[in-house]
């Protein structure tokens, strides 16, 4: 019975180093950098190149001196009008009271209302343009479990090195 007992007292150590604010907040801040990097990018939640701006939208951006076409991953080519205020910089991470998850959000109201027209209901005349940025594919859920998987090998391994 004392086996049973020493794996049980494992991984309740386990989880209560794994579920911290540090680690929630890693995990958040991995699914935000994914999702702002894909769609700097031009790519919509499953890989697929959003659609070029209208005639209209592109005059306008042009006019702010801002980007109309995609210019690589770190750009601010796509849905920033501004990098400082704009749309995908009000995505937060919000990490439960128990430390057991971690929810992404726009927090700004009017930027999460922009978001749902970019996102759900569609952008430019009789909502024609979806943008689907919201979200994370299979992939990029891969990336986040890599990140999980070796941060429980480093904690497993502080616990083994601590009761030796």
């Amino acid at each position: 019975m004392a086996e049973f007992d020493d794996i049980q007292q494992v991984l309740e150590n386990l989880v209560d180093r794994f579920q911290t604010q540090q680690q929630m907040n890693k995990f958040g801040l991995a699914m935000i950098r994914i999702i702002k990097t894909r769609t700097r990018s031009w790519r919509d939640v499953e890989g697929k190149r959003f659609e070029d701006y209208s005639k209209g939208h592109r005059r306008r951006r042009v006019a702010l001196g801002l980007p109309v076409s995609p210019q690589g991953k770190n750009t601010d080519s796509m849905m920033v009008m501004d990098p400082v205020s704009g749309m995908m910089q009000k995505i937060d991470a919000i990490v439960s009271n128990d430390y057991s998850n971690v929810v992404l959000d726009i927090t700004d109201p009017v930027k999460k209302k922009i978001a749902s027209y970019h996102n759900i209901k569609g952008v430019g005349v009789k909502g024609k343009h979806l943008r689907k940025f919201w979200g994370m594919h299979d992939k990029e859920w891969k990336i986040i479990s890599k990140i999980a998987a070796a941060d429980i090998e480093s904690i497993l391994a502080d616990l083994v090195e601590e009761a030796q």
